[in-house]
């Protein structure tokens, strides 16, 4: 496969083609999200194609739903990991389309993987803390930088990914946010996966981040930013349901909903910069940072 940078879906699907590629590996969710609703699709020879490996985010259901209509011979595994410790996690065919759409799968094998609260200590099922991990393909450190690489990884060889998640009753591994996304409301710790989960699987919704913006009650307010598939008439309130009746509590129902046409992107483009997103929104809704 192509190893640009920003590899765009004419490019993978024409490699594809051309050298009889059986698996894309590995492929961000965005881009996956592009080759389906490219224009050109059905002119491609895809027969060869029998795995795409998916990251960077979760799998939506509707995305799901569109590649099983459109690529119904190809399996579709969203794998989790980073580059210092390539992939720890991965779904597989066998599991539900619940587990395949708000999971990051299960811990691959001789891979440990452990939720730990601050202090390092492993917490309950069902209870969000920083996803830590431990195992052979686990980096051994960052060339000439033992300071970086001790305050990476303990002596004993767990890494923090700097993913907050917790592990279901099902055993299976689900991330809620970044340790550095982290929203305090009214004393509450909410990671924005929370939130963008249920909305995701609104059919009207391409995509959705939530940020944090000053409110004077709250200290922080929840804002989700979406950006609809088409210029549907979809309300607030109607999203606010949405989310509520897939579980969304009301206490974290967003106080803020923003229709926007893009996400502003880090550096490398390949990722939605929240704080630059943060800064959009309080322009849009008119707030300052707090005194």
């Amino acid at each position: 496969m192509p190893t640009t940078e920003e590899p765009d879906a004419e490019t993978i699907l024409s490699a594809v083609q051309g050298e009889k590629c059986t698996t894309i590996y590995s492929l961000y969710v965005k881009d996956f999200y592009n080759i389906l609703h490219h224009p050109g699709l059905k002119g491609f020879d895809l027969s060869s194609l029998k795995i795409v490996m998916t990251g960077g985010n979760s799998v939506s259901k509707a995305l799901t739903t569109t590649s099983s209509q459109i690529l119904p011979h190809v399996i579709i595994a969203n794998v989790y990991g980073s580059t210092e410790t390539c992939f720890v996690t991965a779904t597989v065919p066998e599991m539900t389309s619940e587990a395949q759409n708000s999971t990051v799968g299960a811990v691959l094998p001789h891979i440990q993987l452990k939720v730990a609260d601050d202090d390092g200590n492993s917490v309950p099922r069902n209870t969000v803390g920083e996803l830590v991990v431990r195992g052979y393909s686990v980096f051994q450190q960052y060339y000439g930088d033992t300071a970086k690489t001790a305050a990476a990884k303990t002596k004993d060889g767990w890494y923090g990914m700097g993913d907050m998640g917790f592990i279901g009753d099902d055993g299976l591994v689900r991330i809620t946010g970044r340790k550095t996304e982290l929203i305090i409301k009214d004393s509450d710790n909410i990671y924005p996966g929370m939130i963008e989960g249920p909305l995701q699987e609104h059919p009207a919704v391409k995509d959705v981040k939530v940020v944090g913006v000053p409110d004077a009650v709250y200290g922080e307010e929840l804002c989700a930013c979406i950006i609809l598939k088409s210029r549907e008439d979809v309300g607030e309130e109607e999203l606010k349901q949405f989310a509520n009746d897939r579980g969304l509590v009301e206490e974290y129902s967003p106080g803020h909903i923003l229709f926007v046409e893009s996400f502003p992107k880090t550096s490398n483009g390949r990722k939605v910069d929240r704080k630059r997103l943060r800064s959009v929104a309080m322009d849009r809704l008119g707030l300052r940072e707090l005194d």
